[in-house]
């Protein structure tokens, strides 16, 4: 006769809401600049084909702000090593917005809410005193920033209210050495003196000998 056990239902792990949000962040802006090096690519390996150039101009320019300011800040980068960088830059900014400490998870949402910020400064028709050092005016991408940086913003302001509801850490006052050590010293020597052995009483022996006679 066999016995059967009864299974226990497995506990599902749902994922956060964050969790979905910064996921679909990091999808659309990482794949819309992989998508724009992938085309500037092969623009360059077929310069006569117009539908790269159309698709290129017309519909990936404003998302290629980010290379803007890479090549500005380190020259001439490859795509290759573009698209290497921004998957790893990516690929820790999901991971560090799901930690634990407190610390991490804030500047991932902050890096990611700056990623959004720049997209919408960069595409917006900024007054004649101000403008940007790259990017192109584009009213759909800088729709999309927007729509991208209201949550991550929302998720920054949870941050900070959580860091300051959270409670004070208790600081103890390091002990100066000199008195630890004296403390140290003081210690030994009560242990030395109780655990001395004591001397006993010592009979004369002169008087001994002469009560005996």
């Amino acid at each position: 006769m066999t016995e059967r056990r009864p299974q226990l239902p497995r506990a599902t792990i749902r994922p956060l809401p964050e969790t979905w949000l910064v996921a679909g962040c990091l999808t659309t802006l990482v794949s819309l600049s992989l998508a724009d090096r992938l085309v500037a690519w092969l623009i360059g390996a077929f310069p006569s084909t117009a539908l790269l150039w159309q698709i290129r101009f017309e519909y990936l320019r404003p998302i290629a702000v980010y290379y803007d300011y890479v090549a500005m800040l380190f020259g001439g980068v490859s795509p290759v090593l573009f698209g290497a960088a921004l998957i790893a830059a990516s690929i820790l900014i999901a991971f560090g917005s799901q930690s634990r400490i407190l610390l991490v998870r804030a500047l991932c949402w902050h890096a990611l809410l700056a990623a959004a910020l720049v997209l919408v400064v960069c595409s917006v028709d900024l007054p004649k005193d101000l403008h940007a050092p790259a990017g192109t005016i584009s009213a759909p991408y800088a729709m999309l920033g927007g729509l991208l940086s209201v949550p991550v913003a929302l998720m920054c302001l949870h941050v900070h209210v959580e860091f300051f509801r959270a409670p004070a850490p208790v600081r103890r006052a390091r002990p100066n050495r000199v008195s630890s050590w004296a403390t140290a010293i003081r210690r030994r020597a009560g242990a030395w003196a109780m655990g001395a052995p004591q001397a006993a009483p010592v009979r004369i022996a002169a008087g001994d000998r002469g009560l005996r006679r």
